[in-house]
C-alpha cells in the first residue's frame, strides 16, 4: 500500500471538504434542515450526515432499502447487511464470470442505478469497520474494479460518492486496473464541481467524509494491528 498516496488524497479532499476532524459537527437541527443548493434533499441524507457528524439517526424508518437501508446500517445493527447484497458473481451469456451490481435490487436509468451503486459502495466501505467485516472491504475494492471497467464516472449524478474506496484500491497497486483508480476518482471528485465550480454542498459533505476515512486508513497503516 503507498501510503504517501493514501496521506496526499486526505490532504486534498480534507481542503475541499471545507470540514476537518477538529472542526465543528452539525447539529440535529442542522442536519434536520440540510439540503443541496437547488433545495433538495436525499433520502439518505439523514442516516448519512448522522454518521458523518457523531448525532444520534433515531428510529430507522420503516420500509428503508437499497443504498438508504445501507447507510442506515450503520446506526441499526438490527439491519441485515448482506440480505441488502447481490450474488458475487454470475455467467453472462457468453460465459465469462462478471461482477454483478452491489445491490440486490439494481433498477432504474444510468444515473440512477450509478448513483444507488457508489452511494452503497461508500457506505459499506464504512459497514466494513462498523460490523467487524474485513470481508466487505475486499468486496469494495472488487467492485470499485468492476466499475472502472464497465462504468463511465461521468454516468453519474455529479455527486463524489466513494472517492476513498478508489484512492485505496489505486494506492494499493493489488490489481491490473490499479493505475486506473487514482483517474477514476479523481473524475469523481471533478464532476462535482463541473456546475458550480467549487463542489456542491451535499458533495462537500462527501468529500469530508471520504477525507476521514482516508485518515482512518492511513492509522491502519501505521498501525496495521490497532
Amino acid at each position: 500500500m503507498d501510503s504517501e498516496v493514501v496521506s496526499s488524497w486526505r490532504e486534498r479532499l480534507e481542503r475541499l471538504g471545507g470540514r476537518t476532524v477538529s472542526a465543528s459537527r452539525m447539529s440535529d437541527a442542522e442536519i434536520f434542515a440540510f439540503s443541496d443548493e437547488a433545495g433538495n434533499r436525499r433520502r439518505v441524507d439523514r442516516p448519512l450526515l448522522c454518521w458523518r457528524h457523531g448525532v444520534a439517526a433515531g428510529v430507522t424508518p420503516a420500509g428503508v432499502r437499497d443504498d438508504e437501508a445501507l447507510w442506515w446500517a450503520l446506526h441499526d445493527p438490527t439491519i441485515d447487511v448482506d440480505a441488502l447484497l447481490a450474488p458475487e458473481s454470475n455467467l453472462s451469456a457468453r460465459g465469462v464470470e462478471m461482477m454483478p451490481p452491489l445491490l440486490a435490487r439494481a433498477a432504474g436509468t444510468i444515473e440512477v442505478f450509478t448513483e444507488s451503486q457508489l452511494s452503497s459502495l461508500h457506505a459499506l466501505w464504512h459497514l466494513a469497520g462498523v460490523r467487524n467485516r474485513p470481508d466487505y472491504r475486499e468486496r469494495c475494492l472488487r467492485v470499485a474494479s468492476w466499475f472502472i471497467e464497465h462504468i463511465q464516472p461521468d454516468n453519474a449524478t455529479n455527486h463524489a460518492w466513494a472517492i476513498h474506496v478508489f484512492v485505496v484500491l489505486g494506492a494499493s497497486g493489488a490489481t491490473p486496473r490499479a493505475g486506473s483508480a487514482i483517474s477514476y476518482g479523481a473524475t469523481l471528485l471533478h464532476n462535482c464541481r463541473v456546475q458550480l465550480g467549487v463542489p456542491d454542498r451535499f458533495s462537500r459533505e462527501l468529500i469530508g467524509d471520504a477525507a476521514e476515512a482516508l485518515r482512518n486508513e492511513s492509522l491502519r497503516l501505521t498501525n496495521p494491528t490497532a
